[in-house]
């Protein structure tokens, strides 16, 4: 079902304490009771005659289909038929790790200044971006919404700053054999003995052993390094 203007609970009450006091000095006879309730009349007609006629459609969407973790983008917003449109309240759907533009992802103000929200999310991934739209009539008189339109999906890449690390680096000295190898390769240093496997390489068959066991065996190694980098990634935690 589609939303319809509906009046707000300002001129529901000024237009039936106004109603009622106009009443109420003329049967009465009460003068007093006119002045206070003129300047409610006098507010609640302009709204009244300002009534829309007209039920607006709204309709969102992102500058940038993708960017990276700690960029922003324009939440753009544009309204079919708004004739009648004078004030547009915007709130953001609060997420995790995204950040809005104000602080609290909300705006109130006059159409059409609210065209741009702007939206910056702090961690990478896949998410929707949605906030709810409503819309108020001239006089503040009628209220359209709230609503919620459809989410636009956003992808966002990480961020590529520069390398930059306190630690030391390794610097070779060309020099191999300082300190053994912590995994097997192509070396000279002696690591085991084992049984012959489809895919080693037949200079590295042990025929001594073999010839004892009748079983072919062959001669593994400890690879020659200089210099090894290791790089641990912890996947379940937030850095």
């Amino acid at each position: 079902m589609r939303p319809q203007w509906r009046a707000t609970g300002a001129l529901r009450r000024s237009a039936v304490l106004g109603a009622g006091g106009l009443a109420w000095a003329v049967v009465l006879g009460e003068p007093v009771v006119l002045v206070l309730t003129v300047p409610l009349l006098l507010i609640s007609l302009p709204a009244l005659s300002r009534r829309p006629s007209r039920t607006p459609t709204i309709e969102t969407s992102l500058l940038h289909a993708s960017l990276r973790e700690g960029e922003g983008v324009s939440l753009d917003l544009a309204i079919h038929a708004d004739d009648d449109v004078e004030q547009v309240t915007r709130v953001m759907t609060p997420q995790r790790l995204v950040v809005g533009r104000p602080d609290d992802g909300r705006i109130v103000t006059r159409w059409p200044a609210a065209r741009q929200l702007q939206v910056s999310p702090r961690r990478w991934g896949s998410i929707a971006i949605g906030e709810r739209v409503a819309l108020t009539s001239a006089w503040a008189g009628f209220r359209w919404g709230p609503v919620a339109p459809a989410e636009r999906p956003l992808s966002v890449l990480p961020s590529a700053p520069p390398y930059d690390s306190r630690a030391e680096q390794p610097r070779p000295q060309g020099l191999v054999g300082a300190h053994r190898s912590a995994r097997q390769g192509q070396g000279s240093e002696l690591a085991g003995i084992r049984s012959f496997q489809p895919g080693d390489r037949l200079r590295r068959i042990n025929w001594r052993v073999s010839a004892r066991t009748g079983t072919l065996y062959t001669t593994t190694t400890r690879a020659e390094q200089d210099a090894g980098l290791l790089l641990v990634v912890d996947l379940l935690a937030e850095h």
